[in-house]
């Protein structure tokens, strides 16, 4: 099946547990005179960038998991009752972005691939083996694995320590699970990555994979263990019977997998045993390992559509059983591949009514660097679609599965937010079926249908309700008159900047609801809000014109709502009135399709809760509250409260200069210490990397000071200088040294200060 054959095992010894108890105990770091204060464990992460990534997560029998925690870098979400989780930011990382998914009883996943604005990545978890021995015996572990009979054999040594180097002689338990290529329906959905590398010349490369193993060590009170001083883990992975009568080459290298970058990375070589038929391996320490023979990278392109020349858009694409592609739009995939390799490509039967036989093109090789597309034309079958009617206050949207025949299945859909679904009915049937709507929350409802060989319109009808309160409400109207309404949340004026906040004259209102603590798999949890901004506002005027809106909503699949059109405003008693009617594009998540163009009306108010405005190159000292601290003869802009119940009299301040030094960052310092005494927290400027900023933060009798030092800024706020929001208040970033001074501080200290 391969020409120039390209082979790969893979190892995960992981030390980690997410049931281990994780310490938040702060750091101690050497103020700038000599009083130790908690510090932060570690630098930020890379800041994180919007874009729309969805899809489903289901177990290894394609049942979906609800309550997987799915993270990107700072960004987390979980998944509904139907598998399906989306993320509205994440963590790009050398133009890569890196998915973490995890769930107890189920091996994590970590999913990369190159950075899109809208992505869909399904994940099959797989269940986990447990393995337990003592510590001062060597044990051998052998796992199975779905679609595949051959097994993986761990030799692990006797001698283990824990995080601190301390010898550990009690019960190991060792969580295993083993991918097998051979089982082409959940490999590439389970494995880490997607297969991209660079190789020992900082090339990038794509490998082809023989397997891969992850084991999970822990101790008896769930401590984190390693193999001590000079251990090596012994790994025999069987040659998979996709690569059967394959030559096999006398040794391919070892490779290791960075979690942060998503890349595997060159690290060694590994052997084939001809007595076992297997690769052997060793390592020392623990990590994602694999054994490959890397290729040099192509690029494959794969047109879907039917008999009548239809671009059909979200079919799965599988390339080669190691990865899964769907189609967009114009019924186009693509996917990044080895070259000098034999590759085989199919439409998975399951995703396109069960037709049969499958559709399959097999032995196409590309060449380094060459871009080739291939084309498959689809059988023209009858199609399903209806309406999910819901009768309470909940959503429409659903997962919407068929069930005919002697127990089949069709893959199944989500409808979108005016419930509407349509799929392909199976290929070759007619008779009875049942169809079911799953809600977000679990809640489902069947029909019992008649499949004739023809199109079918289908209305099923639903009663769940929405965990969302507020105080107002938008309105969707669709072509065919069919409307769909959302909740806005109401706003807690117990809450830093929540509602509505002018600066200047800009007006920005959030009025968004979270969920409290953490998810409750039994239950829905709907969250999100409305976002308006206006640049112009003034209290003498009261209608606007191409005002933009927008409203999202997570825990229930993912939902934007981009609106256009005319505004009125009106304030009253502190409190805003807002009343819109324009148009909308709507995203339901699935970004194969393009936005639903509707119309839209909009009732909602929201309290005023921030009112303040921007100074430049002044020395005006009354502006902020009497213990801020100022240098002398030096002009400063920022960001002025006018009225702040949370807050109360201040701001944030920050020095433009660039050329102003540490001690100038210490003169602040030192009359700070005057009025509150010693700080209740210190950074010291870099610290943990050069351009880390420095601080120190005083808080007494509600009063609040921040000096900050930044020794990365060079001057300029890229055009920013006078222009402030809120944001302002809560950041430290914008001059050589900014200071933030609240003279009433009623918020969490927190939600300013992290």
């Amino acid at each position: 099946m391969f020409a120039g054959l390209a082979l790969l095992a893979g190892l995960a010894l992981s030390s980690c547990s997410k049931d281990d108890p994780v310490s938040n105990a702060p750091t101690t770091e050497q103020q700038p005179g000599g009083d130790p204060v908690p510090q932060p464990d570690d630098p930020q992460p890379p800041a994180p960038v919007n874009a729309k990534y969805t899809g489903m997560v289901t177990d290894a029998n394609g049942s979906p998991l609800r309550g997987v925690t799915v993270v990107s870098g700072t960004k987390t979400a979980k998944t509904d009752a139907n598998g399906i989780y989306a993320l509205e930011e994440v963590n790009k990382v050398n133009n890569r972005v890196v998915i973490s998914f995890s769930k107890n009883g189920y091996m994590d996943v970590v999913r990369s691939i190159p950075f899109e604005e809208t992505a869909r990545i399904d994940v099959v978890m797989q269940s986990t083996y447990t393995a337990n021995f003592t510590a001062t015996t060597p044990h051998s572990v052998q796992v199975g694995t779905w679609g595949s009979s051959k097994q993986v054999k761990i030799e692990l040594p006797a001698g283990y320590v824990d995080e601190k180097g301390a010898a550990y002689t009690g019960t190991v338990s060792a969580k295993c699970t083993y991918l097998s290529p051979d089982d082409a329906n959940t490999f590439s959905q389970s494995m880490p990555g997607d297969l991209s590398a660079v190789n020992q010349n900082s090339e990038e490369v794509q490998l082809v994979s023989y397997g891969m193993v992850a084991v999970n060590l822990t101790g008896s009170d769930g401590q984190k263990l390693k193999m001590a001083d000079g251990q090596k883990a012994k790994l025999t992975f069987p040659v998979p019977d996709k690569f059967a009568g394959e030559t096999n080459r006398p040794s391919i290298p070892l490779w290791s997998f960075n979690e942060s970058t998503g890349i595997w990375e060159w690290e060694g070589e590994a052997t084939y045993d001809s007595n076992l038929n297997a690769y052997v391996g060793e390592v020392s320490h623990f990590s994602w390992h694999n054994l490959d023979w890397p290729e040099y990278r192509a690029t494959l392109k794969i047109s879907v559509k039917n008999a009548n020349g239809d671009a059909l858009a979200n079919v799965p694409v599988d390339v080669d059983g190691e990865r899964m592609v769907y189609t967009n739009s114009a019924g186009i995939a693509t996917c990044t591949v080895p070259c000098n390799t034999s590759l085989d490509v199919r439409i998975p039967s399951e995703s396109y009514g069960n037709y049969a036989p499958e559709k399959k093109q097999t032995n196409i090789t590309l060449s380094a660097g060459e871009e080739k597309t291939i084309s498959f034309v689809m059988p023209k079958l009858p199609v399903i679609k209806g309406t999910v009617v819901n009768e309470g206050n909940g959503m429409k949207i659903c997962k919407v599965s068929l069930v005919y025949g002697t127990g089949q299945s069709t893959q199944s859909v989500m409808s979108d937010i005016f419930g509407a679904f349509s799929f392909t009915a199976p290929a070759d049937y007619k008779g009875l079926a049942v169809l079911t709507a799953t809600a977000t929350d679990g809640t489902s409802v069947s029909k019992n249908i008649e499949l004739t060989g023809e199109d079918l319109t289908v209305t099923l009808t639903i009663n769940t309700k929405s965990d969302l309160t507020g105080n107002g409400k938008i309105v969707l109207t669709n072509g065919a008159g069919v409307k769909s309404e959302f909740t806005v949340p109401g706003a807690d004026e117990n809450e830093l900047f929540a509602g509505a906040t002018l600066v200047g004259t800009n007006l920005q209102v959030q009025l968004m609801s979270e969920p409290d603590g953490d998810f409750d798999e039994g239950q829905q949890h709907v969250f999100g809000g409305i976002h308006l901004y206006l640049d112009n506002y003034t209290t003498t005027q009261t209608s606007y014109d191409q005002v933009n809106m927008d409203y999202r909503m997570e825990g229930a699949g993912w939902m934007e709502i981009s609106m256009m059109g005319h505004l009125d405003v009106t304030l009253n008693n502190g409190v805003l009135s807002f009343k819109f009617s324009g148009t909308a594009q709507v995203h339901d998540g699935d970004w194969s399709k393009e936005p639903e163009q509707v119309n839209a009306t909009a009732e909602f108010t929201a309290p005023l809760t921030f009112r303040g405005h921007g100074v430049t190159s002044t020395t005006d000292k009354t502006l902020m509250p009497t213990f801020t601290p100022y240098l002398d003869g030096k002009s400063f802009n920022g960001l002025i409260i006018d009225e702040c119940k949370l807050l109360g009299q201040g701001g944030m301040i920050y020095y433009p200069d660039a050329t102003l030094t540490l001690d100038d960052y210490n003169t602040l310092v030192t009359a700070a210490k005057a009025t509150f005494g010693n700080p209740y927290a210190v950074r010291q400027a870099g610290g943990e990397y050069e351009s880390q900023p420095g601080f120190t933060r005083f808080f007494k009798n509600n009063q609040f000071l921040d000096v900050t030092f930044n020794p990365s800024y060079q001057g300029g706020n890229q055009g920013r200088d006078g222009y402030y929001s809120t944001w302002d208040l809560q950041s430290t970033s914008r001059g050589r040294i900014v200071i933030r001074a609240f003279s009433n501080l009623q918020a969490p200290i927190t939600s300013i200060a992290w």
